[in-house]
């Protein structure tokens, strides 16, 4: 009996008794075994179990089946240890005990929304998963995000970037929302940036999540689940055209550049606003330390200086601000009072310390402190490093712009180090691309960190694949310590998963039991003629009256040589003479069974049938 082990990308396992002779796997209802994800068709594979043996066959699959590495176009023997793969699920088949299988509980349910739980339908003690179709088992693997989003990862995106979702059922029908940020959340109530109030749709009813030029929908747990043209997904990429159904809510996906239908309205997402970085107001209020407190000092003294002029000059007035006749500018009117002509307060202000220069120098330093930001944004680094370091340049005493050309040169480093890996990507050097991949330490807040978690699954499942697959051949070829080698590359940074482990114990009890020296197998005249010398051993030792080594040696010789028939009845006649009468009969009987005819027989019936008489 066998059992397929499955394992998605995220290592979730989930273990099924293949019960049936035949059983098949797609996305689709009505599969024996489905398999949620997009890139699994419909109906995609077939597992035929024949005369102890499994078989695998594609039903003309849009991705294909892999075994070992290789794409299978025909039906084609699967043995214990090889790596199937269809989608982003790997396979494998395990020896199960028959009580195994009778007693196996059902498979673990993942968590998933309400609806995807009722559709399973699972009894508490049932001995397996059972289907409205009856077959094996039906499981849902699970598709989660295994951390939860960083607020401040998330950014806007620009018009080239945006999609849109075009509302076609109930009251909003028309309604066009852009898709302008990374991540946008969707719910009944206000505090998401995509608010649907009908009753059918929970309060945070689902997430879109902008990764690598694709838009990905998130079900966050709701009461009634997210389809996607027809078909329930915990989490599913989509694609031009696309019917999301949340609730009773029909939405229709359109890329970036698609164009609106008539009439559309469009409406901005509530959280939708423009970026201001925090390091901004640092910026301002560093400035504001320094040169600025000696401006406001400057402008303070201005308005002082212009205030007492103006009072001296409405003093020298008639009340109405006109100069009195004859007053010559500069001179003492007799009165103790100078008068001072309204010319005079400009001159004095022009002679106080001029700071134009400084001041423009500051001005041009926050414009190119904003510029730089807008380029942090659209995540060009080498315009944000120019920016910065002439912003720096210009006014030393910029906080704002220290930090942000510190992070803008941090970023640099860190797209480079993720371009090394996507390179690698590109040419399949998986252990290049994994080595980066672990050994690169991103810090905290960098927008590199998404790239890496989205590059991160990939690399993981290619180069697990690729060593997995050559483990399995290496195997088949008997070298298994180089098979152990690829096993111990994948368990190096992933240190529980099921299908290297598994393999390792495989292939170690294999290396164990050829380390064993193995003991020369004798010929089989050889042990004839070892069995014929210790009979004449129990002979010799039966006439010197010895029955307990007689017995011993006749005991040798019957172990070398069963077929050595008048051991038996000399076995009868040394327990005989030894007094064991029950003993001796069952030698002379079984030394009858083998050889009625013997030379012997006769004289050993007699003894049996007087043994009888007597009992």
């Amino acid at each position: 009996m066998f059992k397929l082990i499955i394992e998605d990308d995220e290592g979730h396992t989930t273990v099924v008794p293949l019960q049936k002779e035949e059983i098949t796997i797609g996305r689709k209802e009505g599969n024996t075994i489905r398999l949620t994800e997009r890139n699994v068709s419909r109906h995609h594979a077939r597992l035929i179990r024949t005369n102890g043996s499994v078989f695998i066959e594609d039903l003309d699959s849009y991705n294909g089946i892999k075994v070992n590495g290789d794409r299978i176009g025909a039906r084609t023997n699967v043995r214990i240890g090889d790596l199937i793969e269809i989608g982003d699920y790997h396979l494998a088949l395990q020896e199960a005990a028959q009580a195994e299988v009778e007693s196996a509980p059902p498979p673990a349910l993942p968590k998933a929304p309400p609806l995807m739980r009722a559709q399973a339908q699972v009894q508490a003690g049932s001995p397996q998963l059972t289907v409205p179709d009856g077959g094996t088992a039906v499981m849902r693997l699970p598709v989660e995000e295994k951390v939860a989003s960083d607020p401040g990862q998330v950014r806007p995106l620009n018009d080239e970037l945006s999609g849109s979702l075009v509302v076609e059922t109930t009251d909003l029908t028309g309604q066009v929302f852009k898709l302008n940020r990374t991540e946008i959340t969707l719910g009944r109530t206000e505090e998401n940036d995509i608010v649907l109030p009908h009753r059918s749709v929970s309060s945070r009813h689902a997430k879109l999540v902008f990764d690598g030029g694709i838009y990905r929908v998130m079900d966050l747990d709701s009461a009634n689940g997210v389809l996607v043209n027809g078909e329930e997904y915990a989490r599913v990429d989509i694609r031009k055209g696309d019917i999301i159904e949340l609730g009773h809510v029909k939405l229709r996906y359109l890329p970036p550049g698609g164009s609106l239908p008539p009439g559309a309205s469009i409406a901005v997402p509530a959280h939708s606003r423009r970026m201001v970085d925090a390091s901004l107001r640092e910026s301002e209020v560093g400035q504001s330390s320094g040169k600025g407190k000696l401006i406001g000092m400057i402008v303070g003294g201005l308005v002082v200086l212009a205030v007492a002029a103006f009072l001296v000059v409405h003093f020298m007035s008639d009340g109405s601000g006109t100069e009195l006749a004859g007053e010559e500018p500069g001179k003492d009117d007799g009165k103790g009072a100078v008068v001072v002509a309204p010319d005079s307060a400009v001159d004095a202000v022009a002679k106080l310390p001029s700071l134009g220069d400084d001041n423009a120098k500051i001005s041009e330093a926050e414009a190119l402190f904003k510029e730089g930001m807008n380029f942090m944004v659209a995540q060009k680094w080498d315009d944000a490093i120019d920016k910065f370091s002439t912003a720096v340049t210009m006014n030393p005493d910029s906080v704002g712009a220290r930090s942000q050309l510190e992070k803008a040169r941090s970023e640099k480093k860190m797209q480079e180090a993720m371009g090394k890996v996507r390179k690698a990507v590109s040419v399949k050097q998986w252990d290049t691309a994994m080595e980066m991949l672990q050994e690169t330490e991103i810090p905290k807040g960098s927008i590199q960190i998404k790239e890496q978690k989205r590059l991160l699954p990939e690399v993981t499942k290619s180069y697990n694949s690729f060593h997995l697959t050559r483990a399995s051949r290496l195997a088949n070829s008997g070298k298994f310590k180089d098979a152990l080698g690829h096993v111990e590359a994948v368990l190096k940074f992933d240190e529980k998963n099921f299908m290297a482990l598994d393999k390792r114990a495989q292939y170690k009890k294999k290396l164990r039991s050829r380390s064993k020296p193995r003991k020369p197998r004798e010929s089989q005249s050889s042990r004839k003629e070892k069995a014929l010398e210790w009979r004449g051993k129990g002979i010799q030792a039966y006439k010197k009256g010895n029955m307990a080594q007689a017995i011993k040696n006749y005991d040798k010789a019957l172990k070398l040589n069963k077929s050595d028939v008048e051991v038996y009845r000399l076995l009868g006649t040394a327990y005989a003479r030894k007094g064991k009468s029950a003993k001796a009969y069952s030698y002379y009987k079984k030394y009858l069974d083998r050889c009625p005819k013997c030379k012997y027989a006769p004289g050993v019936r007699d003894i049996l049938k007087k043994y009888a008489a007597d009992q």
